[in-house]
């Protein structure tokens, strides 16, 4: 992705999910509220409660559910991440579908707790092939997600789920590598006082 569409490309989706709203009925004005800030039509509850749970049973409706809510908030990284895991589930090569979608999941929602291990294990299995935006990308994930220790276990998870040798060692490189930062940082000791 150029540094040109990263600028303007949230700001269209953005517009673009206004426009849907106003298409669909929805009062722009109760939307964006002076002093509320901003807020998004609530997905459809179905949506919360089937999206992984249908990629497996029902992929076809799976893929309608995320559509569906696409189509209410164009924002919603687990739609995009959804679709992006229906695209891949042939194995092999990440089709330029499968990676537009893991990319605009990355643009929506850069850092959600919720979607890190499955999105990171999407990543990681196709390491060796994504574009480097998309892997800075992956990477700034595993590092913000650090942050949280009560995450870490899920990020230790995730390197199982990856089905690429190359990304698997990608990924526990880096996680040994953010414990080790944080050891040594550990170790130093503080300001004398």
């Amino acid at each position: 992705m150029s540094a040109a569409a990263g600028r303007w490309l949230p700001w269209a989706i953005g517009a673009a999910g206004l426009a849907l709203a106003a298409v669909a009925g929805v009062d722009a004005v109760a939307i964006a509220r002076p002093g509320a800030g901003w807020s998004l039509p609530p997905l459809p509850a179905a949506y919360d409660v089937a999206s992984a749970r249908l990629r497996r049973s029902d992929p076809a409706r799976a893929r309608a559910l995320s559509r569906a809510a696409l189509a209410w908030r164009p924002v919603d990284g687990r739609a995009w991440l959804d679709l992006a895991l229906l695209d891949a589930d042939g194995g092999g090569q990440l089709g330029a579908a499968a990676r537009q979608e893991l990319e605009r999941s990355y643009e929506t929602t850069p850092y959600d707790p919720g979607l890190a291990a499955e999105r990171l294990a999407l990543a990681y299995s196709h390491w060796p092939e994504l574009p480097d935006d998309l892997r800075q990308a992956a990477v700034s994930e595993v590092r913000t997600t650090w942050i949280f220790p009560e995450q870490r276990g899920r990020l230790m998870a995730a390197v199982q789920q990856v089905s690429s040798p190359k990304g698997k060692l990608a990924l526990a490189m880096e996680l040994f590598r953010l414990k080790v930062a944080e050891d040594v940082a550990e170790s130093r000791p503080g300001p004398a006082s």
